[in-house]
Parts: C-alpha cells; sequence; structure tokens
C-alpha cells in the first residue's frame, strides 16, 4: 500500500508538471472536457484516502492539487497553481520517511499475529480458571485483546502499581504513539475496574529492576492463593517468572521485526 502511494504521489507531480506547461496545459485541459482535470481531482482523492489508511500526514500537495483540479482551467491562475501543487508534492515526497512507516506497519502487523497467539493461550488458562496479570508493555499493546476478555469472560485483571506508575511517566512521552499506547492502557484498567474485577498486586519495594518487582508483587499473590498468568512481551520479564514458577504465557514463534 506504501508503494501505491509512493507511485501515485509521483504520478501527481508528474500530471501536474505537465498542466503546468504554459499554454499545452490549458489547450489540454479546455479541448477534452475538462477531462484532465477530472482525472487529478480523483486522483489528489485517491492520495489522501491511501495516506490515511496507513497513518500518514495528509500531503498538502495533495489538499492543495483538489482546489487545482477546480480552478485549474482559469488561464494563467490554473497554471500557477498546477506548478506550486508540483512543488509541495515534491516536498511532501522527501518528507515522508517511507521506509520508517514500511517498518512501523510490520510491527503493526507482526504483534496483531501475536495478538492471536496470544489470545489462543489466554483462553486456555481462562477456561481453567486463572485470572491474568499483565506488565506495562501488554497493557500498551494488547489493550484490544484485554477488552475482549472483559466483555466476553469473567476474569480478574491484576495490575502492579509499578507499572501503574511507568504508565504515567509514559503519558508526557515525546512519541506521540507511545502516548496513545499509555492512554489506551489506562482505559483498560479503568474498564475493568468499572466492572469491579480490577485488583492491585502489593507495591514490592526490593529488587533490582522494575520487571523484577513486579514479577515479586505476582508471586505474592500466588502464595496467597490467587491462581494467575502473567501476561508480558518482554522477554526478560518472563524469564524471571519462570524461575519463580509462575504461569507465563508462552515464548511466540512469530517472525521479529528490528
Amino acid at each position: 500500500m506504501l508503494k501505491l502511494l509512493k507511485l501515485t504521489l509521483i504520478l501527481a507531480i508528474v500530471f501536474e508538471l505537465i498542466l503546468g506547461i504554459p499554454f499545452f496545459g490549458w489547450v489540454a485541459v479546455t479541448t477534452t472536457a475538462w477531462i484532465p482535470l477530472i482525472f487529478m481531482l480523483i486522483l489528489h482523492i485517491t492520495n489522501i484516502v491511501l495516506a490515511r489508511k496507513q497513518h500518514i500526514p495528509v500531503p498538502s500537495g495533495n489538499k492543495l492539487g483538489i482546489v487545482t483540479s477546480i480552478f485549474g482551467f482559469i488561464p494563467f491562475v490554473g497554471m500557477v497553481l498546477h506548478i506550486i501543487t508540483a512543488i509541495l508534492l515534491t516536498a511532501n515526497i522527501k518528507t515522508i520517511n517511507f521506509h520508517r512507516h514500511e517498518k512501523r506497519l510490520r510491527k503493526l502487523k507482526n504483534i496483531k499475529m501475536q495478538e492471536k497467539q496470544y489470545k489462543k493461550q489466554l483462553m486456555e488458562y481462562i477456561h481453567k480458571q486463572y485470572d491474568i496479570a499483565v506488565d506495562t508493555n501488554f497493557l500498551m499493546l494488547f489493550d484490544e485483546l484485554l477488552l475482549h476478555i472483559l466483555q466476553r469472560y469473567s476474569t480478574k485483571l491484576y495490575v502492579s502499581p509499578i507499572t501503574f506508575q511507568e504508565l504515567e511517566k509514559l503519558k508526557t512521552a515525546s512519541d506521540g504513539q507511545t502516548v496513545k499506547r499509555a492512554q489506551n492502557a489506562f482505559d483498560v484498567i479503568e474498564e475493568f475496574q468499572k466492572h469491579n474485577r480490577l485488583y492491585w498486586t502489593k507495591n514490592i519495594k526490593h529488587g533490582s529492576s522494575n520487571d523484577q518487582r513486579i514479577v515479586l508483587s505476582i508471586n505474592e499473590e500466588l502464595k496467597h492463593g490467587v491462581k494467575l498468568v502473567f501476561a508480558s512481551h518482554d522477554k526478560g520479564a518472563r524469564i524471571i517468572a519462570r524461575s519463580l514458577s509462575i504461569p507465563v504465557l508462552g515464548d511466540l514463534n512469530v517472525t521479529k521485526t528490528s
């Protein structure tokens, strides 16, 4: 889809430049019943739709392109609009990091594949009357899965105060995507709380890392007879949990993205 967007942006630049050629562009438009302008309007709208589907900021050149397609028949004005649109689109292509967006989309696709496997594993534990203890990254990455479980089952959610503190810090992160995921994680916590199915683990002070303290807090619940499975997307946290014989969602056989 990203390759298609890049291709349509390049095509838009080429056609805008052609239509911006003095006299030739105006003749091409007026002698063909404005078909080139209609085509360009469709092309610009297509680019906007493709950009939004890929979660890419809508290119400003395409926005101007719609205006150009409407007023492009006006002599001289149309020529200037076509040229400016082509320049803006060229600048847009240079500012869009297609490689970074491709990596992001591969990562999102990979997370969706992992989510399916986590769901399958969680169902086995849920049918055995286990509740779920989560860490920060699982809350952030698999919020939809947890909300699905909330709606379909009576499973309780156990959260460490340390996880809550980590989410509070992430709410002010510079990366917008991280902020959004942290907010989604808070939504999950709040929804479980509204249904009286949110439980806090003990706030463990000792331990060399937050992962260790979160795992130790879950272990305290197990000592009191609570049936919990630890849902974590962090290998380090899972290793610590297994060393304490805590039930853990297994490692996933999914291709990783760098």
